[in-house]
């Protein structure tokens, strides 16, 4: 093989791998559970939990094709503006008897008073059989 073209293979492989590198470097990355995950732990009895749809925008969530509850998004239902301007993003997880079964707040941004930047909070997860902890 002449000179020119192992340099040619060289520099192709080196572009290769630079332009693989550079493609997963920005793939997304979610170390964070989905919403089906962050539901069923509030509803761990639960065969299926279904799409966010209607009117309020609710999934419904069953078991052996019985309705047992209902997951939501409070920033699709209600948008209210914290103090940042946005509004605060909570699952809540909700049984056919109207119990709470969970909330997990998934996004909150506070004012920093000393800036006119909003900066994120720490998430919160609260079931009704533990005490507020820190996620």
């Amino acid at each position: 093989m002449s000179m020119s073209v192992r340099r040619a293979w060289s520099f192709y492989l080196r572009a290769l791998a630079f332009v693989t590198i550079a493609v997963i470097w920005t793939l997304p990355v979610s170390a964070e559970p989905s919403f089906v995950e962050r539901a069923r732990a509030m509803f761990p009895q639960a065969d299926y939990i279904g799409a966010i749809t209607g009117s309020p925008p609710v999934a419904e969530i069953g078991r052996a094709g019985r309705l047992i509850g209902y997951a939501l998004l409070t920033d699709q239902v209600a948008p209210i503006p914290a103090y940042s301007g946005k509004p605060i993003r909570v699952l809540v997880g909700i049984d056919t008897s109207g119990v709470i079964r969970g909330a997990e707040i998934l996004a909150h941004e506070a004012r920093n008073p000393s800036s006119s930047s909003a900066s994120p909070t720490r998430r919160w997860r609260i079931s009704p059989h533990s005490t507020p902890a820190r996620a």
